[in-house]
């Protein structure tokens, strides 16, 4: 083979790989909309195995997790919380600045808690390009999962039945914590 019909050939099997992962994200798409209300939706549907029992479209993450008890287990100040309310693409979530109880420094820590639909605590898991780390004790099933730049760690717990629970925030521990008040409102 020369090099122009190697090149060619290498040429090819890079555009076979990027459609098989173009296919095969469009199939996990499709598993996880079915029985749903589409993507994020948050509506438990025909699939027991992955539905939910709560509606997860009609809570207020802000009022279900409360932001007094996060900050409790952070053991900071609660600054604020907002809510959003799911749509047809995004899930519930709500966002928590909590600042440190040391009121000599005035830094403030994001978290974002999101519930998912049971079933797409496997899905993301599947989907990560990330290195995925299993937590155990936490839920039913837990892992974590780093940016590589480490400025944002996603915490995936799993509620068998319930939703699946991300926790987004900076630090490895703080979201743990977060992660158990949340499993415990649920």
């Amino acid at each position: 083979m020369n090099g122009h019909t190697r090149s060619r050939a290498s040429g090819r099997c890079s555009e076979l790989r990027r459609h098989a992962r173009l296919l095969l994200a469009i199939v996990l798409v499709a598993v996880g909309c079915r029985g749903t209300g589409g993507p994020g939706s948050g509506r438990a549907g025909g699939d027991t195995a992955g539905g939910s029992t709560l509606d997860l479209s009609t809570i207020d993450v802000c009022q279900r997790v409360p932001g007094k008890a996060v900050a409790e287990a952070l053991g900071g100040q609660l600054a604020d919380t907002l809510a959003f309310r799911a749509s047809a693409d995004q899930p519930s979530r709500c966002r928590y600045s909590i600042g440190s109880s040391d009121s000599a420094r005035s830094m403030r820590q994001a978290y974002v808690v999101l519930l998912l639909p049971p079933r797409d605590f496997e899905t993301r898991r599947m989907q990560q390009q990330n290195p995925v780390e299993s937590i155990p004790g936490l839920g039913d099933a837990a892992y974590v999962t780093y940016a590589p730049a480490g400025e944002r760690t996603d915490l995936y717990v799993l509620k068998r039945g319930k939703a699946a629970i991300q926790v987004t925030g900076e630090n490895r521990a703080a979201l743990v914590k977060i992660a158990k008040v949340a499993v415990a409102h649920l």
